[in-house]
């Protein structure tokens, strides 16, 4: 079996994606310009997940076993490379949805598809419209600070509203550098959300 260069690998997978992306927003009757970078990181996921969660070792633990409902690893394997796409245009807000559940739909689909295409695990997709991802990223730090002093005010225990795994990440992370509070995830399935208390 002859194997295919890296660098001819990656022009097949940022060609294979725009292929992959022009059909699917035809298909939807929408018009994109289209993004595609391919890194060693994930554009989308890095803050949240990979290099967040390695920040430290106690919130480490805390974090990987009560977020990682899917069983998935938060850690990355070596080889695997993300497709970073980013799409940008009028009319798409119906794919990101009500808190992002059509782009988190939309991007596994569209990435199952994409591995299968290039017959390779080693690319993961992550999906990126008019910057919704990083305006809710915003958000949640915002969210996470008045929690903080909303608890360290009134001394009460605080209950949040129920969120995906990457957005309670998020706000644990975020908690976990504000003083006098600590965060923890209750609940099953889609009702688990976290609960800040003071210390």
């Amino acid at each position: 079996m002859v194997k295919i260069s890296e660098d001819k690998m990656l022009k097949k997978v940022v060609a294979e994606t725009k292929k992959l992306f022009a059909e699917f927003l035809t298909q939807m009757g929408l018009d994109s310009d289209i993004k595609v970078a391919v890194s060693k990181s994930a554009k989308e996921e890095s803050a949240q997940t990979v290099a967040g969660a390695a920040d430290s070792e106690k919130s480490t633990d805390a974090v990987e076993s009560e977020e990682t409902d899917s069983g998935a690893s938060v850690y990355p394997k070596e080889d695997v490379h993300y497709v970073n796409v980013k799409l940008e245009g009028e009319h798409l807000n119906e794919l990101v949805g009500y808190h992002g559940r059509n782009l988190d739909a939309a991007q596994t689909i569209l990435g199952l598809i994409l591995s299968h295409r290039l017959d390779s695990k080693n690319y993961r997709l992550v999906l990126e419209i008019n910057d919704y991802r990083e305006r809710r990223e915003k958000y949640l730090l915002g969210y996470a600070e008045r929690a903080a002093l909303q608890v360290r005010d009134s001394g009460q225990e605080l209950e949040l509203t129920p969120m995906k795994p990457a957005e309670r990440r998020v706000i644990h992370l975020a908690l976990k550098k504000e003083q006098g509070v600590v965060s923890k995830s209750i609940g099953e399935g889609e009702e688990r959300r976290i609960v800040v208390s003071k210390v």
